[in-house]
C-alpha cells in the first residue's frame, strides 16, 4: 500500500498536448486512481459498525449461546437463531 498517490511536477514536465491547458510556469498536482479509489471505499470498520447498528444481535444472554452450541453439537432445531429451513430431500 505504499503507492505514491499524488505528485507535482512543473508543467514542463507535462506532455505536449496537456502543456497548452496550463500557465507554463506553473506546477500541477498529478493524482492517481488509487487517490480517487480510496475515496469511494469506504473502510472495513465503517462496514462493520453499520453491519452491527442495522441486525439485531443473534443472542440476548450467554445462556442463549450454550443453548445454541448444544444444539448445533446434538443436531437439534436451530430454528429459533437461523430462522425457518427450507430443506428439501430428493425424491425420487
Amino acid at each position: 500500500m505504499n503507492k505514491i498517490v499524488r505528485k507535482i511536477i512543473s508543467v514542463a514536465e507535462l506532455p505536449p498536448h496537456l502543456q497548452a491547458e496550463f500557465d507554463p510556469e506553473g506546477r500541477v498536482e498529478i493524482v492517481g486512481p488509487a487517490a480517487q479509489q480510496a475515496d469511494q471505499h469506504r473502510s472495513l470498520l465503517e462496514v462493520i459498525e453499520e453491519y452491527r447498528r442495522t441486525r439485531p444481535p443473534r443472542f440476548r444472554s450467554p445462556d442463549e449461546v450454550v443453548d445454541y452450541v448444544r444444539a448445533v453439537r446434538d443436531g437439534g432445531d436451530l430454528e429459533p437463531w437461523l430462522g425457518p429451513c427450507s430443506t428439501s430431500t430428493p425424491t425420487s
